[in-house]
């Protein structure tokens, strides 16, 4: 039987030593390398021939999607398992575009990321837990999803213009802490930790131009 080459990319040490655990029990089965960052992962996937990588969806100074678009473009036959706590039906649905093979959720059991990689390595389909399945089942409108209000939308294309915190409260007569409010909803809404993650995703389903 071929071995089956994996890597991780992981920004949590714990996380992934749990996975590097369960990748060496199996004979099978052989950990190419581990990266905790974007920079790190990219200059490892050109040292090493990788079949299988298991990639947290938030890494570091990069956006959720964007990471995945990059890799796959540079190296279109590599079977990537999206391995994340968040369960966003946009952002499964995003990934499975991009061109992920899996998907699993890290508050299930570790032996649920074994079964993604058995299944995926075995057959070279793509793999998603029942549970999740009726996440990507749904058909949403891309005039509501992520579900973004009118107000939050004025504060995103405020932010896109590059103003403060200070002047957008002014501009649309709401306290800086109203502000503050709405773009930690929006954050986590386009699941994403930071500005610039934020605008490219709004971008990206077409929020701002």
């Amino acid at each position: 039987m071929k071995t089956l080459r994996i890597a991780i990319a992981d920004d949590h040490p714990v996380v992934s030593k749990g996975i590097s655990f369960l990748i060496k029990k199996d004979p099978s089965w052989e950990l190419m390398f581990v990266a905790q960052s974007k920079n790190e992962l990219l200059e490892q996937l050109k040292n090493h021939l990788v079949d299988m990588l298991i990639l947290d969806v938030v890494m570091p100074d990069v956006s959720s999607t964007d990471l995945f678009s990059e890799i796959l473009q540079a190296y279109p036959n590599l079977r990537i398992i999206a391995y994340t706590s968040l369960n966003s039906p946009i952002l499964i649905k995003m990934l499975f575009k991009e061109g992920v093979k899996g998907y699993v959720n890290k508050n299930d059991p570790l032996e649920e990321l074994a079964d993604a990689i058995r299944a995926i390595g075995n057959d070279g389909g793509i793999y998603i837990a029942e549970q999740y399945k009726h996440l990507i089942a749904k058909k949403y409108d891309s005039d509501t999803e992520p579900g973004i209000s009118k107000r939050e939308r004025e504060v995103l294309t405020l932010i896109a213009q590059q103003l403060t915190t200070a002047e957008i409260a002014e501009k649309l007569f709401i306290s800086a802490n109203t502000v503050e409010s709405h773009r930690k909803k929006l954050f986590e809404k386009f699941q994403v930790s930071n500005m610039t993650g934020l605008i490219t995703e709004a971008i990206r389903q077409g929020y701002i131009h």
